[in-house]
């Protein structure tokens, strides 16, 4: 018995148990934007290829590594899905190409996804505004000048990776006009910038630049904003958000565009485009929230064509809504 023991612990040894990988999901090009020769796609573009290789980096992420669990970039999805997010732990988002932002439906299935456990990493000016509202916080208002690390002792600069401390200086950005109670600021400029949240089981951090993880300088794309200190709090971030091997996502109730209220009118989706959807609508005609599109109702464009939005509830939006009668899918 005891060569045998000796074997099967001379194999454990030599062939150890390898953590799950982190399974890091994102949008496809479809859904990403390209100005110029610069393509934000945060898989396959050219615009974050440094922090995209320091995530690969198995001296980062990877056995042995300074989290033992390596980075598994899924297949690049055109839209969010229960189906999609139940095979991730974490989301990264930068930029959405123009006509086709984040819809109200996918935006409330990435609430949901961070509240059952999972981790999101918004990275762009509008972070705030767009994904704000499902962890209750909101923005969208203007920032200016540089960064400066307001709270040294938040995990995304404190963390695994190291500190981030200091100012440095930044490009066009927004910023937080409510962080609310699930947020926690760690930088700022003339306004908070970014935050690190913990809603549900979930965390989530949002970003209100992309700049300071551009790769390249390209008039009037962006520029390239990165320093130590954004590095950093990229990797930091990433750890901070990533949950426990344990985690699976369990799924959450499908939406489908228009899909924003019961058989009486109250504003919650019932899986069903009903009269209960068109009465609903007729309370909500008028310009979204600030003029984002995306807002409760806004589905299509004037002409009723399915677009994610155009930032106005109005004809057209009842029009798109009489071909999509009958059980969401």
């Amino acid at each position: 018995m005891k060569p045998l023991m000796t074997l099967l612990l001379l194999s454990a040894v030599s062939h150890p148990v390898l953590a799950q990988s982190i399974r890091v999901l994102t949008l496809d090009q479809s859904r990403t934007s390209v100005c110029q020769t610069v393509d934000f796609n945060i898989a396959v573009g050219n615009a974050f290829a440094s922090v995209r290789g320091l995530l690969l980096s198995n001296s980062n992420f990877g056995p042995g590594g300074i989290i033992p669990r390596d980075i598994e970039l899924l297949a690049s999805v055109p839209a969010i899905t229960p189906s999609a997010l139940e095979g991730a732990d974490i989301v990264l988002l930068a930029n959405a190409v123009a006509d086709a932002p984040l819809t109200e439906c996918e935006l409330r299935l990435l609430g949901d996804f961070v509240e059952a456990g999972g981790g999101v990493f918004m990275f762009v000016n509008n972070a705030a505004a767009v994904l704000g509202p499902e962890l209750g916080a909101d923005g969208g208002v203007a920032a200016s000048g540089s960064a400066t690390v307001s709270n040294t002792m938040n995990p995304v600069t404190d963390g695994p990776f190291g500190q981030a401390s200091g100012t440095f200086p930044m490009g066009f950005h927004q910023g937080f006009e409510l962080v609310g109670p699930n947020g926690s600021v760690f930088l700022t400029s003339t306004s908070d910038i970014a935050a690190s949240f913990e809603f549900g089981l979930g965390r989530a951090v949002l970003y209100c630049d992309e700049e300071g993880f551009l790769d390249l300088t390209v008039s009037p794309c962006g520029a390239n904003r990165i320093f130590s200190q954004t590095t950093t709090m990229f990797l930091n971030a990433v750890a901070f958000v990533t949950p426990p091997t344990s985690f699976s996502f369990p799924g959450a109730p499908g939406c489908c565009p228009g899909d924003i209220a019961d058989d009486f009118g109250t504003l919650g989706a019932d899986g069903m485009i009903s009269f209960g959807d068109f009465l609903a609508l007729l309370g909500l005609i008028g310009p979204c929230p600030g003029g984002t599109p995306g807002c409760v109702g806004d589905i299509a464009d004037d002409f009723g064509s399915l677009n994610g939005g155009d930032g106005m509830v109005s004809f057209g939006d009842f029009l798109a809504l009489l071909g999509l009668i009958g059980p969401c899918p």
